[in-house]
Formats: structure tokens, C-alpha cells, sequence
């Protein structure tokens, strides 16, 4: 990927580091998944400033046949991957809406 200058890095962080009021059931996973963000950053200037690309929040459970189908964030993450470089984000949250 790198001698290529082509590919992509996108981490992907679940709905907790969002919404960590579910309670302490969860409390472990809020953590883990708000730690994805500045480990992101680390890793991009260990690497050059092009990779990862992104933070992906998936703001729901993953479930066939809802707006959170693993076919529809596949297409998200594809369409992400295909973005020419100007119109990148470092965070983006997937909310099931097209």
C-alpha cells in the first residue's frame, strides 16, 4: 500500500463512544471505543500523515435487514475508500441514513 501511494486505513468504533449514558454494563466498551479516536491520530502521524484515513462510528448494533445491514455499511465504507482526497474527513459517524 504504501510503495503503491494507494490504499486506505479506516478504523471503525461502535455507537458506545457515542452513548455512554447505556450504563456500566457498558461502561468498558465506552472507553475502549472513545480511545479509538487519538490512537487514530497517533497512528496517522506514525505513519506519514496519509493513513488511517478515518474514524468510522457505527451508531447502532449491526443487524441484517435494517438500516444498520452489513451490505449498506460495505457500500459506506467502499464509497469512503473511492472519495478523491479533498473531500476526506478524520471522523465520520454511520447513522443507517443514506
Amino acid at each position: 500500500m504504501f510503495a503503491a501511494g494507494n490504499g486506505s486505513i479506516i478504523f471503525t468504533g461502535g455507537g458506545f463512544a457515542l452513548h455512554s449514558e447505556y450504563g456500566v454494563g457498558v461502561s468498558a466498551l465506552s472507553v475502549g471505543e472513545s480511545a479509538l479516536c487519538p490512537w487514530r491520530r497517533v497512528a496517522r502521524r506514525a505513519l506519514g500523515g496519509s493513513y488511517p484515513r478515518e474514524l468510522v462510528t457505527i451508531a447502532a448494533t449491526v443487524v441484517a435487514d435494517t438500516p444498520f445491514d452489513p451490505d449498506r455499511i460495505a457500500e459506506y465504507y467502499w464509497n469512503l475508500r473511492m472519495q478523491p482526497r479533498s473531500e476526506w474527513a478524520t471522523e465520520v459517524v454511520f447513522d443507517g441514513i443514506d
